[in-house]
């Protein structure tokens, strides 16, 4: 899956942006196990600008950053 469809599937209100909840439904979807620390941890290292949500481009970063 395209990491555009993935950020359109967790951005259940479609404003161009995923929130702590939206992002914390989704990662749970795709790992059950994720505990609320580990989300809140991942969401604070890809929201890049500190807004209190992740848009496109920051969530484009973590399938971008570590591939030669």
């Amino acid at each position: 899956m395209h990491y555009v469809e993935v950020f359109k599937r967790m951005d259940k209100n479609k404003d161009g942006k995923i929130s702590l909840e939206e992002f914390s439904e989704g990662i749970r979807a795709f790992s059950p196990s994720i505990t609320s620390e580990q989300t809140d941890e991942l969401f604070k290292d890809l929201d890049i600008d500190g807004d209190g949500h992740i848009d496109i481009k920051e969530f484009a970063m973590c399938f971008v950053v570590g591939r030669a």
